[in-house]
């Protein structure tokens, strides 16, 4: 099936599909609308029937992959807050670094500050991560 856009003497657009072999006359059948279609399609879904194992199955399946993702979501929570330590105690040192004077002030900031770009990108992902587990096991 190959999609068409038509616009209409008003404006409007419509959408219809049409078998391939038309462009080449290799099929007779006409064009059916998006919505003609969309609808046979909701009808045919509403007519199957799932197997009490095959729904038990599913469930399983289901369960694992949200245990799975959140095991790898707390996982990465546990990454970021070490990295957030990480830029804590980088941080120290450079200002240990600053009042004993062995560091041009100059590359201490522009680490200093490079420190902070870190520490703001890790805790932007770990809110979006907190955010997702949130909505994800709500």
């Amino acid at each position: 099936m190959v999609i068409q856009r038509s616009i209409g003497r008003s404006g409007n657009e419509y959408l219809y599909f049409f078998c391939a072999g038309r462009t080449v006359k290799d099929c007779s059948s006409s064009h059916i609308s998006t919505a003609r279609l969309e609808d046979a399609v909701i009808r045919e879904y509403g007519k199957l029937q799932f197997t009490p194992d095959f729904l038990d199955l599913a469930r399983t399946r289901i369960r694992e992959a949200l245990r799975e993702k959140e095991a790898a979501n707390l996982l990465l929570q546990k990454q970021l807050a070490a990295t957030l330590k990480e830029c804590a105690s980088k941080e120290e040192n450079l200002l240990d670094l600053a009042a004993d004077g062995t560091i041009a002030k100059e590359k201490i900031r522009i680490r200093l500050t490079d420190i902070e770009r870190q520490r703001t990108r890790v805790r932007d992902q770990l809110e979006s991560v907190e955010s997702n587990h949130a909505i994800a096991f709500s």
